[in-house]
């Protein structure tokens, strides 16, 4: 017959994780995926992954709650409930201000939360944790239920200072007037006036100027496109009442070689570019050139004069077509259709009465500045229809728009301020609001946003990103264990035949020897394949455990410290392990 006896641990302090399992009552972080925000902190508590899954927030009232997995757990007496987070601010600078981040909790969706101090942030990943003796929605001690209704979250400011999150990088001012800006790889390309073009990197904290070149003219518009596998800068100058030029160069990090200057009719506005089409906006009308750089010529193959056309904004292809929205304040919003299939040419026009200075496409709406009319988007059919969805107007006159990586960046001239978007499709929500001198072209490349301010430089701002990558709840409790261990009728002393034996669990894990002197009491055996896969006796190490049960062998009974347990591999073919357990009584 065989019956058990028990090993039992009294008071054993203990912790029980519990992750994210879906989002909580707000979630203002943007995920770095499209999937639940809850989704990218949920790493397991020994392996977050950074920066390759997170949520993030670059305003500064934003808040992230998750619900967490429900404990199995319901008798054992809760101590602490410890949060834990793993974050960091990308593109922090010494000196930069930096609103306050606090872990908190709830445990009534959202109208009573506790919040930890402010911590310490860096630019680099790291651990934080705050930790709640007690509930503080009801100052007492924790209940199982109260941990099953718990969320979890962080606290990003709670000001409106923009300020703290778009931080000054650096400003460069070594030109004339910088009218437009451009991303090329590492490099940001200005058009400088009468400087002509300057080329510069950015580390985060300095803008350096690292090529420049001048043909003459009024360098003011600036455009690229990839012919070939070439790429090729696009710039427009132009000197009053005089010429104007399109000046097509590459760039290699350091020199720019000037590819050909056409004189073209009037000065350009806007420019883009796709292949070797240029199109070009211009107080006369629209324009679209051909760039042959084998034949080193820009050749005009068609043109819209009649409109007063303020720029071109954004061009993308429709089967063998090339759509082209134009904005004007005389003759607001326009698309155009034009056709390059077996060489023929083909202009449709489709308007909407609405007006403006500038616009952009997001790749699903236009959105277009409309001076003192606010910000509007437009989403058009692709066929005969523009409709405006809705606008913003947040004072100021909006002269200038930019998308780029989900934002809609605007420039707003008489308040001089830099305003920052996002749009979902119906509504606008302002991300941050930031004084800017006579804003013009933004460029935005994911980490810093570029302002070419009028007569005022080029102007690098860091974006204070907060970036949370892992959170979960640690919930520390002190419990009793007890593990049974089954044993034959018959125990001998000092065993070393497999005929009679303690089997812990299973068959794989065999006591052959239990010898007790004075205080001390040794058992050893064998295991059976992996040990890892029998019982966890190694947690207990240190712990206070009671022996009871063994029938007639009551001289070993009682209570024990257990000093020690391990196992060495023994042999291969069949694999086996030896263990040993020291324990030394407590209660002599």
């Amino acid at each position: 017959m065989v019956d058990t006896f028990k090993i039992l641990a009294y008071d054993k302090p203990m912790i029980l994780r519990l992750n994210p399992n879906s989002d909580g009552y707000i979630n203002d972080f943007s995920p770095s995926s499209g999937v639940s925000n809850y989704l990218l902190v949920d790493d397991t508590y020994d392996n977050p992954d950074d920066d390759t899954t997170y949520n993030s927030a670059v305003n500064t009232t934003g808040k992230d709650f998750y619900e967490i997995t429900d404990p199995t757990i319901s008798s054992d007496i809760i101590d602490n409930i410890r949060i834990r987070a793993r974050f960091r601010i990308a593109n922090l600078n010494t000196g930069d201000a930096i609103p306050n981040i606090n872990i908190g909790i709830t445990t009534d969706d959202g109208s009573n939360i506790s919040y930890s101090n402010d911590l310490q942030v860096t630019n680099t990943y790291k651990d934080f944790s705050y930790s709640w003796s007690n509930n503080p929605n009801t100052t007492s001690a924790w209940t199982w239920n109260s941990v099953a209704s718990l969320e979890i979250g962080l606290n990003y400011g709670d000001t409106t200072t923009f300020t703290d999150v778009l931080s000054t990088g650096s400003n460069q001012d070594d030109g004339d007037s910088y009218a437009d800006v451009l991303l090329y790889g590492d490099y940001i390309i200005a058009a400088c006036g009468n400087d002509g073009l300057r080329a510069y990197t950015y580390d985060g904290d300095n803008l350096t100027l690292v090529g420049s070149i001048d043909d003459g003219g009024i360098y003011n518009r600036l455009g690229i496109t990839t012919i070939g596998g070439t790429d090729f800068i696009i710039s427009s100058a132009w000197i009053y009442a005089t010429s104007q030029w399109l000046r097509i160069y590459t760039f290699n990090g350091t020199t720019f070689t000037l590819r050909k200057s056409q004189v073209v009719d009037s000065v350009p506005e806007c420019i883009d570019a796709t292949g070797k089409y240029l199109f070009i906006g211009c107080g006369g009308g629209t324009y679209v050139y051909e760039y042959n750089d084998s034949a080193e010529t820009i050749t005009l193959k068609d043109s819209d004069l009649p409109n007063l056309i303020k720029g071109i904004n954004f061009v993308r292809w429709v089967g063998g077509n090339i759509e082209v929205a134009v904005v004007s304040a005389n003759d607001g919003l326009i698309f155009y259709t034009y056709s390059t299939e077996y060489n023929t040419i083909d202009w449709k026009q489709i308007s909407h009465a609405d007006g403006g200075t500038d616009s952009d496409y997001d790749g699903t709406y236009l959105h277009v500045a409309r001076n003192g009319n606010g910000l509007s988007a437009y989403s058009y059919d692709g066929v005969s229809t523009i409709t405006k969805i809705t606008t913003i107007d947040d004072g100021g006159s909006y002269y200038r728009v930019r998308c780029e990586k989900g934002y809609i960046i605007c420039s707003i001239e008489t308040d001089e301020k830099i305003r920052i978007y996002t749009f979902d499709g119906s509504t606008y929500t302002q991300v941050l609001e930031e004084s800017c001198v006579n804003p013009r072209k933004t460029r935005y490349d994911g980490d810093y946003l570029y302002v070419t301010r009028n007569g005022d430089g080029l102007r690098a701002y860091n974006f204070l990103e907060l970036r949370l990558t892992q959170m979960y709840a640690e919930v520390e409790y002190t419990s009793d264990v007890s593990y049974n261990i089954e044993r034959p009728e018959k125990l001998k002393l000092q065993h070393t035949r497999n005929t009679n034996r303690i089997n812990l669990w299973d068959d794989s894990f065999h006591t052959y020897d239990i010898n007790r002197s004075s205080k001390k009491l040794n058992m050893n055996g064998i295991i059976h394949n992996n040990p890892d896969s029998a019982v966890s006796l190694t947690t207990l190490t240190g712990s206070t455990v009671s022996i009871t049960n063994l029938g007639s062998l009551t001289c070993y009974e009682g209570d024990y410290k257990i000093e020690d347990y391990n196992y060495t591999k023994i042999s291969e073919k069949p694999e086996l392990y030896k263990w040993n357990m020291t324990l030394e009584a407590t209660d002599l």
